[in-house]
């Protein structure tokens, strides 16, 4: 043990000297590897958002023309709905059923609403 505090003593320098040199170079890994911008990222971070701009133009011009578009396919469905008035078989199965429906109204429209009323006109006679 006495020759290794020695052996210390002897050499504490080039200890420091290696500390030293260790110490500096994790600090310069550290700067070199963080989130230092250079230029060419700051050139290649603008080209991105200029790609970003203009790929969001074309969506909304592409939405545009979609909207245009369906604007003029449903002017032109109005128009020939107008033109053609039959109704779709969907149309024509509602039709159906307003109509029975309507029909069983009518059949029990002289039937009374209460069933106390039928009892008592069962008990008068």
């Amino acid at each position: 043990m006495y020759s290794f505090l020695i052996f210390l003593k002897n050499n504490y320098i080039w200890f420091l000297v290696i500390t030293i040199v260790l110490l500096f170079s994790l600090i310069g890994y550290l700067v070199e590897t963080s989130k230092y911008e250079t230029e060419e990222d700051k050139e290649k971070k603008a080209q991105a958002k200029l790609e970003a701009k203009e790929k969001k133009q074309q969506e909304k011009l592409a939405k545009m023309e979609m909207k245009k578009k369906n604007k003029k396919e449903r002017k032109k469905d109005e128009v020939e709905e107008i033109l053609d008035p039959t109704p779709t078989v969907a149309e024509a199965m509602q039709m159906k059923q307003n109509d029975e429906s309507v029909q069983k109204a009518e059949a029990n429209y002289d039937l009374p609403l209460m069933k106390e009323e039928i009892l008592v006109e069962d008990e008068i006679k």
